[in-house]
């Protein structure tokens, strides 16, 4: 009897862990499709879309001290550094569902300090080969380039969105020490 509540439970168990490497797989695949889908933007409508996202974060900090014609001259100032900011963002965000999936692929590591280095490293492998691959396939896009300081940015991102998780996992191991 207690064989098959054994069995059960490893069954659960393995359910589970199928269940959360498919969704971690979704996610990281919606990621990689809403970068792809920012891409296919032609150049004016990309900046008409990251201006106009841009004004209204001015509109709403601002708080309705400057008139429109000095709203207007900031937000076309501004406008570069949010863009970088989102593209740092999207691929931080990225790298961390990234992260996470091949963590639940990769546990047959002979030990844990090997097994965070080959996620570490497949992770950057998987974000740096798509931002390059991003930035690619902008130069096909009617108005826009592909810039290596944006594969730089993503990249940066990316190293980002690592280090929140292994902060986050070394926080875990400290709050458990007795």
């Amino acid at each position: 009897m207690k064989m098959n509540e054994i069995e059960k439970d490893i069954n659960l168990k393995n359910n589970t862990n199928k269940a959360k490497r498919i969704l971690l797989l979704i996610l990281v695949l919606i990621g990689c499709i809403i970068i792809f889908c920012f891409s296919e933007f032609s150049a004016g409508e990309s900046t008409k879309q990251s201006r106009g996202l841009t004004y209204n974060i001015l509109k709403v900090l601002n708080g309705n001290k400057l008139s429109e014609k000095e709203l207007v001259k900031l937000t076309k100032r501004v406008n570069p550094v949010i863009r970088k900011i989102a593209h740092f963002s999207i691929y931080m965000i990225l790298a961390i569902f990234t992260y996470m999936f091949i963590e639940e692929l990769n546990t047959k590591s002979k030990s844990e300090k090997e097994r965070v280095r080959k996620n570490i490293l497949y992770t950057c492998i998987f974000c740096i080969i798509y931002a390059i691959f991003d930035e690619i396939h902008q130069i096909y896009v009617p108005g826009r380039t592909g810039k290596v300081i944006d594969v730089i940015i993503d990249t940066i991102g990316s190293c980002m969105g690592i280090s929140i998780l292994l902060l986050n996992n070394s926080l875990k191991i400290i709050r458990k020490k007795p």
